[in-house]
């Protein structure tokens, strides 16, 4: 679990990082640059990527916690040390796959030299709406659902049964199982949060920008002040997640702590904290400076 919560961490800050506003160039070179900025930096394939990989590794967590609880051994197996490695490469290789058409999509016009981005029509754009609200939001949100509900109900056969059993068993044998119920029942409440905080997020976002791939809203309204809410909603998701691990677990409170005490002690505290204004700040006024979470499929360019 602890690889898969660093896992997370790296996918939510490179996200954090490919927020920052892009350059928006009205007239592209005919050059490799030019073409590489029009597949790559235009469409926001690296922050749509860090995106999704962090909508993986968090299914992946519910998965291992529901492994953890149901079946402890195979999960032993399955999310070993070495393994677990290979699952988040899995699951940044699926994010990047899961993007790939903005690469065939993006491209430079040779008429207007600017950046284009065209799905070729009408049936094309709800086939990837499809897609994407698949893929990047309902079969995530799906397990996620499903294996904290499975999660839960075996949790509560546990503590039933721990009661049940207390007096007919040694002391020593009670006070181990209690343990290691309530770790499971900790866990369990945090990845309750994440989950709980990732559906408030981005449910809002991914069901309008889907009505609006199929057809059923207007282009308009992904330029109105309500739509732009939801874009802002769904960004701050990736700020979150580092307060829910600070407030639902003791030991990253305490690491956390140790690592601003050795702060303070090298810097002083005064710098300490302007670094932590700098980067909540940097990070909030990049998610207000993104004006579409896909800003290819709004353009004007766009076939609609």
């Amino acid at each position: 679990m602890n690889r898969l919560i660093r896992g997370l961490a790296v996918a939510d800050l490179c996200t954090s990082a490919f927020l920052s506003p892009i350059p928006l160039i009205a007239r592209v070179p005919s050059s490799p640059l030019g073409h590489i900025y029009c597949k790559v930096i235009y469409p926001n394939n690296l922050m749509w990527i860090s995106i999704v990989a962090s909508v993986y590794t968090l299914t992946m967590m519910s998965i291992e916690q529901c492994l953890a609880v149901l079946y402890p051994l195979k999960n032993r197996f399955m999310f070993s040390k070495s393994r677990s490695k290979i699952i988040l490469l899995m699951v940044w290789i699926a994010s990047f796959l899961t993007n790939a058409f903005t690469y065939f999509a993006s491209y430079r016009s040779e008429e207007t030299g600017e950046c284009t981005f065209d799905l070729g029509g009408r049936v094309t754009q709800s086939s990837i709406g499809v897609f994407i609200f698949s893929l990047e939001y309902f079969i995530p949100m799906t397990i996620m659902v499903a294996t904290h509900v499975a999660t839960l109900h075996c949790l509560r056969k546990q503590a039933v049964a721990l009661m049940d059993h207390v007096g007919s068993r040694s002391d020593e044998k009670t006070r181990r199982d209690s343990i290691m119920l309530r770790a499971h029942q900790r866990v369990l409440k945090m990845l309750f949060v994440v989950v709980l905080t990732f559906i408030i997020c981005w449910t809002a976002d991914q069901v309008s920008f889907f009505l609006f791939n199929i057809g059923i809203l207007e282009r308009q309204f992904l330029f109105s002040n309500v739509y732009h809410a939801f874009v802002i909603l769904a960004f701050v998701n990736s700020c979150a997640n580092p307060f829910i691990y600070t407030a639902s677990n003791p030991q990253f409170r305490r690491a956390l702590r140790t690592f601003w005490d050795a702060q303070e002690s090298s810097s002083g505290n005064s710098i300490g904290k302007v670094e932590i204004h700098g980067r909540n700040s940097t990070a909030f006024t990049a998610a207000t400076t993104i004006d579409l979470p896909r800003v290819p499929l709004n353009n004007a360019g766009a076939s609609i």
